[in-house]
């Protein structure tokens, strides 16, 4: 039988256009492992944005993880950073500013 991995878990909120978004940041040793995205009240269409967002950041963490590779978080945080839609505040961005405010909490403590 496997040996199931135990991570830590921290949730940043943010408020958007859409409702609040949730970033659930799974970490081990101050490497972000694994994250989940959720919409507080929106509808099939962002979420499915999400799922598909949540799926790529977590195929790039996954083959980081596994190949040690030189992906930074921050790479993952410039390429969601600004985008924007019709609405005043995008889902996208906000993602970008919650996995920065993990990155400056977690991961850049480890470097000190």
């Amino acid at each position: 039988m496997k040996k199931k991995t135990a991570y830590e878990s921290v949730t940043f909120r943010r408020k958007s256009a859409c409702g609040w978004v949730y970033l659930i940041c799974m970490h081990k040793d101050n490497n972000l492992v694994r994250i989940e995205i959720e919409m507080g009240k929106s509808g099939t269409c962002a979420n499915s944005v999400m799922s598909g967002i949540t799926s790529l950041i977590n195929e790039i963490l996954f083959l980081r993880n596994k190949h040690k590779g030189n992906v930074k978080t921050e790479y993952i945080i410039e390429g969601l950073k600004g985008i924007e839609c019709h609405k005043k505040s995008c889902c996208v961005d906000i993602i970008s500013k919650l996995l920065d405010e993990w990155r400056e909490k977690y991961e850049d403590s480890k470097e000190s």
